[in-house]
């Protein structure tokens, strides 16, 4: 019999010992992929279904003792898996053979297992899942180098829609309920819809959801699911332009975002702060420009802490009403802004800056009534060239948007400045925006 049997005969009592002893964590550590595509490569090289045929023996044959017990349905789970850690175990790895392998894995336990189980096999499930999506990202980043379609993360999302509906809808009682685990299903779909540019189906998770709050408390879930959940939504408020709500999303994923909660597979380790430092600074990317809409700057300690030199130029441009340094700033850091979907959203802020040049012009006029000359020559001051018609353009939206108070005079080509307050605070234009 092979050397290797013995090492899979003892991975096959650990891992029924887990599932009789309903340990999660346990088990999740298990089935996890990740000792084999990291550099922790997994000390016992584990051979394929078809290497040990090869070799005279079948994974039937190390695991008969299974296939007669009640746990018989985790069979194709464990082979599955088995196969794919074989795989990824191995320098040069086939990422793409090893993502369906996982594929099978995982929709082995939702047609043989997952059903008849409660709460305690939800780090199990969550482990399945994360390794799922891994595989399928690294899989269509080998098909596009191969110039092939890049598809397995469309076909994971498949995959994870079919986990949703049995979490969601699970029958236990409250306290087992399977439905503690749809957050994580969730996320994983939001990080894949965000991936493969599809974000508009979140809407259909998001509407799903908002009858689970009426029953159960956000709040009760896992932080570290919630934050994310958090995360996302004040993502998708941006894009809808709903700023009010972005805000309220990501600041609280930025208060509340956990040191680290690491999968049950990793152990705590001195790189949890490490992680946690690169989850807020992800956050902060995305709540800077909308809280600069809301009049907040972030302090140059905080830009420093978080290492996010790329807002500093454009922040201090923003709050000196600096046309010429911003559009410098936000061209120097084009590729940063678009790479991170927040291009649109830093161009936004150019009526921030508008707002801020012109409260300063007009403090040094010491009038209400200004010419739109006053403003041209500022605009020329700081590089940039407009007439009058660009020029009373400009003026009619930071008027209509609320950013000035007052109105024009086209005959006398001026603004005339509300008397009391003709610069409202930021605070109070980005709610009414909303």
């Amino acid at each position: 019999m092979d050397s290797t049997a013995g090492p899979l005969r003892k991975y096959l009592e650990s891992f029924l010992g887990a599932v009789r002893s309903k340990d999660g964590k346990a088990l999740a550590m298990l089935i996890s992929l990740e000792p084999y595509y990291t550099e922790k490569r997994a000390s016992v090289p584990i051979p394929t279904e078809h290497v040990l045929r090869q070799r005279g023996i079948s994974f039937q044959d190390i695991f008969s003792p299974l296939i007669h017990t009640n746990e018989s349905g985790y069979y194709e789970v464990i082979v599955e898996h088995l196969n794919a850690a074989a795989i990824v175990g191995n320098k040069g790895a086939s990422y793409i053979d090893a993502y369906t392998h996982q594929s099978q894995c995982l929709l082995a336990y939702l047609r043989d297992v997952y059903s008849g189980e409660t709460r305690w096999c939800l780090p199990f499930f969550f482990q399945l899942i994360h390794d799922l999506r891994i595989l399928a990202q690294r899989a269509d980043a080998v098909l596009s180098s191969q110039g092939r379609k890049a598809d397995k993360l469309e076909d994971a999302v498949r995959v994870l829609n079919k986990c949703f509906s049995p979490t969601f809808s699970d029958k236990n009682d409250l306290l087992n309920s399977k439905r503690w685990g749809v957050l994580q299903v969730v996320n994983s779909l939001f990080r894949a819809y965000f991936k493969l540019n599809t974000v508009r189906l979140c809407k259909n998770l998001i509407k799903s959801l908002s009858t689970l709050w009426q029953v159960m408390d956000i709040e009760k879930f896992q932080r570290d699911q919630v934050v994310t959940y958090k995360f996302f939504i004040g993502r998708i408020a941006i894009l809808e332009g709903e700023f009010d709500k972005a805000v309220e999303n990501l600041d609280y994923a930025f208060l509340h975002c956990p040191i680290s909660r690491p999968l049950p597979s990793r152990p705590s380790s001195s790189s949890a702060m490490v992680k946690s430092k690169r989850n807020k600074q992800l956050i902060l990317m995305y709540l800077i420009p909308i809280n600069v809409m809301f009049g907040t700057l972030p302090t140059t300690a905080l830009l420093m802490k978080y290492n996010l030199p790329q807002f500093d130029k454009l922040l201090k441009a923003v709050k000196m009403g600096d046309l010429r340094s911003f559009n410098e700033a936000v061209a120097e850091q084009e590729d940063f802004f678009i790479q991170k979907g927040l291009y649109l959203t830093i161009e936004q802020l150019k009526m921030v800056v508008y707002r801020n040049l012109f409260k300063r012009v007009v403090t040094a006029m010491e009038s209400n009534k200004i010419p739109f000359s006053a403003f041209i020559v500022a605009f020329k001051w700081l590089g940039v060239e407009v007439d009058n018609d660009e020029m009373e353009c400009i003026l009619a939206n930071l008027i209509y948007d609320g950013y000035i108070k007052g109105y024009i005079g086209h005959g006398a080509k001026a603004v005339v400045l509300k008397k009391d307050s003709p610069f409202p605070p930021l605070k109070e234009i980005g709610f009414k925006k909303n």
